[in-house]
């Protein structure tokens, strides 16, 4: 009964952290209409989650091992709840990126050690079985995000998506501290990587800096080549580092082993796609296509549905197909779902909106797990732990860039599609109605409102024009995954070959 009630505290918190990552996703457009902020805003409050996690993920994972996980996890669950509560109480896009940072800070926490606390419920044979708990409470919290978002907004307002956390967090941190035991690992070394945790800060911050104020600031300013610069060199340091690290965050020694190379190109690629995509998608179903959200969030339902359903049976048949098959068919979903995204106007058919967030959602399902049994199958069993902990920051730093790159490409060609329209139509604005349709592109509504109410006048071209500037961004985005799928489904056809069973030389080599 004691490790049952533990179970329970460890996969609230869990399942509160899934839901909190996709349910704010379906909140972007309620968001920078009630907070009347910008684009560019609305990119930083999704990236910063990422950004504030992915460098810690070992980090936590290590002091935890070390001063405690029971502890360190209290500590998260905490720094949770906090940012829940004032989240949900911000007055400002300003602060709520702020507690969104905060929020993926304990995410850092709360993911790899919830996973260790979970196995520890459990004899070493049932392992697996805890895995399969955990892996199931997250692909439950990812799904009903959107649903939750869009009924908790329609009924009440994007603030309670916040405070519908806080009974997970206080649930958890009541269970866990009175059942859940305290364990550390005394056998690892003590030895923690600063150098290379703080250069991992700087190479993701100048780089993501960069690529979503690029089309504010211009791709040739000072501050984007100089954040270049820095993201650049700070990439190359943390490569020499970890090289000689002892407690490497990636083992980039690994990657000598093509099988592992691609398995973890893939897993990069997969979430890559993933934040881009639930960046643009609530966008254009909200705003575009002007679903309420409670609808909104029903129709993405055929993304989270197919992956939730889908990844268990997907995990069972790995014993049987060999992880590559997976992979390739999640790169040909992935390209369908692009390839019919390029065909999306203001008024699709139905049918044709179903079918292309279905096949995101079944590439999402197929390409998730294999890709990370595919590399740890890679590697002797020995560096099992190593493997799963590389490839899952190497994930989460994809979803960081394709976000920032997705979400900057989808501004930079739907503003210069509006800005072009403007000058052969001889339309000339002041430039703080220019700032306001650059800030303001994913919404052409308000936008439109707006520039009424201040005595422009908009016609029916130029109103077009404003939904078509969202559209052409969007495509242009499309072209980049398309080619990015181009190049993984080649990187995938080459280096991943049939597997070899791993030698004992190739142990001592690795």
């Amino acid at each position: 009964m004691k490790k049952t009630l533990s179970l329970i505290g460890i996969l609230c918190s869990i399942f509160a952290g899934a839901l909190n990552w996709s349910i704010v996703n379906m909140a972007a457009p309620s968001i920078q209409t009630d907070l009347d902020a910008s684009l560019t805003n609305i990119q930083w409050l999704l990236n910063i989650f990422g950004l504030s996690m992915v460098p810690f993920l070992v980090l936590m994972g290590r002091l935890a091992d070390i001063y405690g996980r029971k502890r360190i996890f209290f500590i998260g669950n905490l720094l949770f709840l906090i940012p829940s509560i004032c989240g949900g109480l911000a007055t400002s896009i300003y602060q709520l990126i702020f507690w969104r940072a905060l929020q993926g800070f304990a995410s850092a926490i709360v993911l790899p050690i919830s996973q260790a606390l979970t196995t520890k419920q459990f004899p070493e044979e049932q392992h697996g079985k805890a895995i399969g708990y955990w892996m199931l409470t997250i692909g439950i919290g990812c799904g009903l995000g959107p649903l939750l978002g869009g009924v908790l907004i329609s009924l009440f307002s994007w603030n309670m998506i916040f405070y519908f956390n806080i009974p997970f967090f206080v649930v958890s941190l009541i269970l866990c501290t009175l059942f859940t035991e305290e364990t550390k690992d005394t056998e690892s070394s003590r030895y923690i990587d600063y150098p290379g945790n703080i250069l991992l800060i700087v190479f993701l911050s100048s780089l993501v800096y960069s690529i979503i104020e690029g089309p504010n600031a211009g791709w040739t300013s000072k501050a984007i080549l100089k954040g270049f610069i820095v993201s650049a060199i700070s990439c190359g340091l943390f490569v020499f580092v970890e090289l000689r690290s002892k407690n490497p965050i990636i083992e980039f020694h690994l990657y000598m082993n093509e099988r592992f190379l691609s398995a973890s190109l893939g897993a990069f690629y997969t979430i890559f796609y993933v934040w881009g995509i639930f960046f643009l998608m609530p966008l254009y179903i909200q705003n575009i296509l002007g679903y309420p959200p409670y609808l909104a969030g029903l129709l993405l339902l055929f993304i989270t549905a197919p992956f939730s359903l889908l990844s268990p049976v997907v995990g069972s048949l790995q014993q049987k197909i060999r992880p590559k098959f997976f992979i390739l068919l999640g790169i040909v979903s992935y390209t369908v779902f692009t390839l019919i995204c390029l065909f999306m106007t203001t008024s699709p058919p139905f049918f044709l909106l179903a079918t292309m967030l279905i096949s995101f959602g079944i590439g999402w399902s197929v390409l998730m797990g294999p890709c990370v049994s595919a590399g740890i199958s890679a590697l002797p069993p020995s560096k099992t732990g190593i493997a799963a902990g590389s490839i899952n920051t190497f994930q989460e730093i994809g979803g960081g860039v394709g976000l920032a790159i997705i979400g900057s490409t989808m501004r930079n060609a739907g503003q210069n599609n509006v800005y072009t329209f403007m000058e052969n139509a001889n339309i000339s604005l002041p430039q703080s109605a220019l700032e306001e349709i650059k800030n303001q592109l994913s919404n052409p509504k308000e936008l439109i409102e707006s520039l009424k109410a201040q005595g422009f006048e908009v016609s029916r071209q130029f109103e077009d024009a404003l939904y078509t500037g969202f559209l052409e961004g969007m495509d242009a985005a499309m072209y980049v995954l398309l080619g990015l799928s181009a190049i993984m489904f080649f990187l995938v056809v080459l280096l991943m070959k049939k597997p070899k069973k791993p030698t004992e030389s190739l142990e001592k080599l690795l």
